[in-house]
């Protein structure tokens, strides 16, 4: 693409570029209805591809960082001491891991999003932000226990999973995960899975990589720190949210991602049971649906 600029503008490469990251030819599509849907997890493989940092932050675009995220997570060597705790683990808890940053959302339109801890906590308080998806989808980021990182309520007892500053770079709370836990995640980038890219447009694309996170031993932690979040502002749904969820949404969308999920776990079942020395290579994108099931 850049040798294609350069001939067209006369031999000088212009400032920008255009690259093709994902193309989908005619012949390729089965079932109109979902293969031209917007290949979400298609992309997001392209973005773990190209990234070349340690440590990737897996988080969806909609979603602000706070001011002092970066700063919490990589000042003072705090993040090679960070990688190597997401790598290997505590020393009663070895095996990789992924650091959960909290992520809240506004509940009213156009509203000044809070990027600081002390603006965060008081706007919870007020009821103009709360944890993300709690009130409709709450086993979505219930986990990440909103309620401590608050600081209403307190763990009865210290875990010996916990991560602390000095020893892994930042203070975090061990937790634990269930089904359907999508959190954005800080981890190791020699340890992520590809994502599997039969999900497409909305319905388990993040919860489908993060169930397989689980399932090859990764432990969850929440970053403990006041000043580590992430918030978004309220927006209109997605044409892919309502082509799932919405009021003309057709049953027959959801079972096909209820399908690709099941066959998804079923599959990841079956690669993990291979000896270790056998190389895990990521799932091909199915072209043809199978129909007929309801989503769970």
């Amino acid at each position: 693409m850049c040798f294609e600029a350069a001939t067209q503008f006369g031999g000088n490469v212009p400032a920008w570029t255009i690259v093709v990251l994902y193309r989908l030819e005619d012949e390729h599509v089965k079932c109109e209805a979902y293969d031209r849907l917007y290949p979400v997890n298609a992309l997001r493989n392209a973005a773990l591809e190209h990234a070349r940092s340690d440590l990737l932050f897996l988080v969806d675009v909609d979603f602000v960082p706070s001011r002092r995220l970066h700063e919490v997570l990589a000042s003072h060597d705090g993040g090679r001491r960070l990688l190597n705790a997401l790598s290997h683990g505590s020393r009663k808890n070895r095996g990789p891991g992924a650091l959960v940053i909290p992520a809240f959302e506004a509940s009213k339109s156009n509203m000044p999003l809070p990027l600081h801890g002390a603006e965060l906590r008081h706007a919870a308080a007020r009821g103009e932000v709360e944890g993300f998806h709690v009130s409709h989808f709450p086993c979505g980021h219930r986990a990440t226990d909103f309620d401590r990182w608050l600081g209403v309520s307190k763990a009865e007892s210290p875990d010996a999973g916990n991560f602390n500053q000095h020893a892994h770079g930042v203070d975090a709370y061990l937790i634990h995960y269930e089904e359907h836990f999508e959190p954005y995640v800080v981890v190791p980038r020699q340890s992520v899975p590809a994502y599997d890219e039969r999900f497409r447009g909305y319905g388990l694309n993040k919860i489908s990589h993060l169930y397989e996170l689980s399932q090859r031993g990764f432990r969850f932690r929440t970053c403990a720190h006041a000043e580590a979040f992430v918030v978004a502002a309220k927006h209109p749904k997605s044409q892919s949210w309502h082509l799932v969820l919405g009021p003309e949404a057709e049953a027959e969308q959801r079972a096909r991602i209820a399908t690709h999920y099941a066959t998804f776990k079923a599959e990841l079942k079956k690669r993990l049971q291979l000896p270790s020395s056998l190389p895990i290579k990521p799932p091909k994108a199915r072209t043809t649906p199978r129909r007929g099931l309801p989503m769970k």
